[in-house]
């Protein structure tokens, strides 16, 4: 097991470390989703085993922090990442290298700014009038 992901496994859903873990998956795959131009994310709780997608990235955190993540998913290979020696690779990072540490905080920046602001329009929409 890549050792970055070892909060993935063995410890309880509630762990602090767990909770940090999943909020950096769902970062990670909102960043892939929208690089992409997708509309949905596939779920890798152990229960949809990366086979069933959902628009809503908060039902995709709940289902992690219930049912966990699906064995031996290390390598978010579904959302954005490719195993290289044993290292992870994220693609969404990969054209990145030849930017300047200010250029690389701007386009992480704008990552978060749409994971925000795709989260709070989901609240907002689910919110009672």
């Amino acid at each position: 097991m890549l050792m970055e992901r070892q909060w993935m496994y063995g410890m309880s859903l509630n762990d602090p470390e767990f909770v940090k873990g999943v909020d950096s998956f769902l970062i990670a795959a909102e960043s892939n989703r929208v690089a992409k131009g997708d509309i949905e994310i596939f779920c890798p709780c152990s229960k949809c085993k990366n086979l069933k997608p959902f628009t809503d990235i908060k039902t995709i955190e709940w289902h992690l922090h219930r049912y966990g993540f699906v064995r031996k998913y290390t390598c978010w290979s579904e959302h954005g990442e490719s195993l290289v020696g044993n290292s992870t690779s994220s693609h969404l990072w990969d054209d990145t290298r030849h930017l300047k540490p200010m250029e690389i905080d701007q386009v992480a920046l704008t990552t978060l700014n749409a994971f925000h602001m795709f989260v709070v329009d989901s609240l907002d929409a689910t919110a009672p009038q």
